[in-house]
């Protein structure tokens, strides 16, 4: 799976990805891993968290993660995992946009979630569902309602912390 938009290039990862390039999206946004693992309290991931989250993400079938990169400087900038369909309700999901914490509030993860949801409607989806939008804390916290949400996704439920701010969430 391969699909550009004007700023980006979206593409499956493979045995060819280089998973160092990944850290540094994940390490630059310490609250999504620390909302990811609350129970170590970590803020940092090393490569082998890297490796166990693509493991995770791609261990259920029609799962998998894709690199975003910025078409400018061929650096990655952001990752998805998405599941296709998710057993549970037949949909596409789109269960995790991580940007690198300076390319967000320009639209990049925008423009990604919106080219993976054409994707889907270009395959044939009729209804596409986003199980949730994360980022790291905005610098201005105060201006940036956030709340607190439990959803579902085919392992479960779980609680996540979510950044209300620039893109609605659908709630499954």
């Amino acid at each position: 799976m391969l699909f550009q938009t004007n700023r980006l290039v979206l593409k499956q990862i493979d045995e060819t990805t280089e998973l160092a390039e990944l850290l540094p999206i994940f390490n630059s946004n310490p609250d999504f891993i620390e909302a990811s693992e609350p129970s170590t309290r970590k803020r940092l991931y090393a490569l082998s968290d890297v490796q166990q989250y693509l493991w995770q993400e791609s261990v259920r079938d029609n799962s998998y993660c894709l690199t975003i990169r910025s078409k400018e400087t061929g650096q990655i900038i952001g990752t998805a995992a998405l599941l296709d369909p998710n057993p549970n309700d037949q949909l596409a999901w789109i269960g995790l946009l991580l940007m690198d914490s300076q390319h967000q509030n320009q639209g990049f993860g925008a423009e990604a979630a919106t080219a993976i949801e054409q994707y889907f409607v270009s395959e044939g989806r009729g209804e596409i569902r986003r199980r949730a939008g994360l980022t790291s804390r905005p610098p201005n916290l105060r201006k940036t309602r956030l709340r607190r949400l439990t959803l579902n996704d085919a392992c479960g439920s779980f609680p996540i912390s979510l950044a209300c701010r620039n893109a609605p969430v659908r709630k499954p």
